[in-house]
């Protein structure tokens, strides 16, 4: 049992989701140009790191061989980020420089996240290409649901910015015909994984924006994020101060949103 006092947890708990090309590593990428000290740590697991290639900042990039490779880090971030600690020892044998502090902890994604725990608990993460493959059973599914809700939760209780990004998975409604968007992830995950963020947004390229809201933007913008469900999708915003769309996201934007205070 602890004390809270959210007036001095200036952090943001953020939750995207799109589909590939939308701009969801390039968001992670520009918590990078925070106007705060630190830097930013990117958990890569089936993202693309390499549309940062060219960011005059980048975040320290951390390839996840398994959800093993989580603990020390997790643990390395919930102590302070100490010098003298086993992560900073795993990471200087595996040639990553660390430069702490770090503000910010990215990881993407959860999509190919809940993959690796899947391929973990069946075995089959050292498959080759054409290899049979164990078929996975209900307990399977039950163990990735868990372990995928475990992690999203304990990382969210950072004293830092969090943000988990998603691939986003598309259903028709058999009998209307009316297509949702939603996380990309199985089962239940869909809506608790973003429920453990303080906000959830989607984001688009800018012919996926609905038509009333794209003739409001500049016709300059590449992509949007919606912190609002405007159309069949999931949202939220339980800092209650962000716009409900968001032209060219970029980290700072959505900070200054939040933490910025009325005039």
């Amino acid at each position: 049992m602890k004390s809270s006092d959210i007036a001095l947890d200036k952090t943001i708990k953020l939750f995207v989701y799109g589909d590939p090309g939308s701009g969801k590593t390039t968001l992670c990428g520009s918590a990078c140009d925070l106007p705060v000290e630190g830097g930013v740590m990117l958990l890569n697991i089936g993202g693309n790191p390499q549309s940062l290639r060219r960011n005059a900042k980048r975040p320290t990039i951390i390839d996840l061989d398994g959800t093993k490779d989580l603990n020390p880090i997790y643990s390395w971030l919930e102590a302070g980020q100490p010098k003298s600690h086993v992560f900073v020892g795993l990471a200087e044998r595996a040639g990553i420089t660390l430069t702490p502090p770090y503000h910010t902890v990215c990881c993407d994604t959860t999509t190919d996240l809940q993959r690796l725990v899947l391929s973990e608990r069946l075995g089959t993460q050292d498959k080759r290409p054409g290899e049979d493959l164990k078929k996975a059973e209900i307990q399977h599914w039950g163990e990735v649901l868990s372990i995928t809700g475990l992690i999203v939760r304990r990382f969210y209780k950072l004293p830092l910015n969090v943000i988990f990004t998603a691939q986003e998975r598309i259903d028709k409604d058999e009998f209307t015909g009316i297509m949702s968007y939603q996380p990309g992830l199985w089962g239940q995950s869909r809506s608790e994984a973003p429920a453990y963020s303080l906000l959830t947004g989607r984001m688009m390229r800018l012919n996926r924006v609905p038509l009333k809201q794209r003739n409001e933007l500049d016709g300059d913008t590449h992509s949007v994020i919606a912190f609002d469900a405007i159309g069949q999708f999931l949202a939220k915003d339980q800092y209650g101060t962000v716009p409900k769309v968001m032209a060219d996201p970029t980290f700072t934007k959505i900070w200054q949103s939040v933490y910025t205070e009325p005039t």
